[in-house]
């Protein structure tokens, strides 16, 4: 049998994490001899993580949230493409001695929505947001052939990642509904909808669509947002974040093991996370 193998989420919070379900559901089915665990690193903890946590818990590697995404980039020794593009890393993997960095949140995002039948290539994005995993779903969508437009209250800081990816437009989201009428889909990154947090205050803004538009809610808590509820009843295609949360961690499982979750123990973590979120 293979040497016992730690894996963890560090950042800050990491509690309310869905990772440890998921991850511990393939590794079960896979027979790996492994776990996944949530480990509590506060901004300015890095060190600690790789001079304490990294032996004493046998870690053969990690994925990163906030606010470690950017901060862990100094102490690693390489960076895929796409990470050192977006400047942003959301999985580490521990290998022969070295630290190497990636970024799959883009990616996760793409193959959810390819998921539903539909393509990336000649897409007209407008993403909503520039925060969290906005740039890389931006890059993954650029680097797949669509056109994309990011759009914040914060038009510099948009502009600014636009500018940072090269190939696309950021601007002020009091422009939004003039980039509508061509968007063919709207992706919403800001926590807009999420448990907790301030709610869209109209939906009227979707009538703005064109009909064969898609929505697509990278919130997950709950699974089906106001956004997502509002797009459907106006007869629009959508796609919610627990599909993003899904697609994304099969990226950062294969990523850190090789292995990559067929549709079947996939649909299994689908349904323990809605599970839990529906409070069962």
């Amino acid at each position: 049998m293979k040497d016992f193998v730690t894996y963890g989420l560090i950042g800050d919070p990491v509690r309310h994490s869905f990772s440890p379900t998921v991850f511990n559901t393939f590794f079960e089915y896979y027979g790996e001899n492994a776990a996944f665990i949530t480990i509590l690193i506060r901004k300015g903890e890095i060190p600690k993580l790789f001079d304490e946590y990294v032996d004493t818990l046998a870690l053969g590697g990690f994925t990163c949230t906030m606010p470690q995404k950017e901060d862990i980039i100094p102490f690693l020794d390489e960076l895929s493409d796409a990470a050192r593009e977006c400047q942003s890393v959301n999985v580490v993997s521990l290998r022969d001695g070295k630290r190497f960095g990636h970024t799959t949140d883009g990616l996760g995002n793409l193959r959810s929505f390819e998921a539903t039948g539909r393509k990336a290539k000649d897409q007209k994005v407008v993403i909503y947001g520039v925060g969290g995993a906005c740039k890389s779903i931006a890059q993954a969508y650029r680097a797949a052939g669509a056109d994309v437009t990011i759009l914040s209250r914060n038009p510099e800081k948009a502009e600014a990642v636009a500018k940072s990816l090269g190939g696309m437009k950021g601007g002020d989201s009091s422009k939004l509904k003039s980039y509508l009428p061509e968007c063919t889909l709207y992706i919403n990154g800001s926590p807009l909808g999420m448990k907790g947090s301030p709610d869209f205050e109209d939906f009227s803004f979707l009538d703005l669509l064109p009909k064969n538009a898609s929505v697509y809610d990278c919130v997950y808590n709950p699974r089906e947002t106001s956004l997502i509820k509002e797009a459907r009843l106006r007869g629009l295609h959508t796609v919610d974040g627990l599909m993003m949360l899904l697609a994304q961690m099969g990226v950062l499982f294969e990523t850190l093991t090789g292995i990559t979750p067929d549709e079947k123990i996939t649909e299994v973590a689908l349904k323990k996370v809605s599970d839990i979120l529906a409070g069962k």
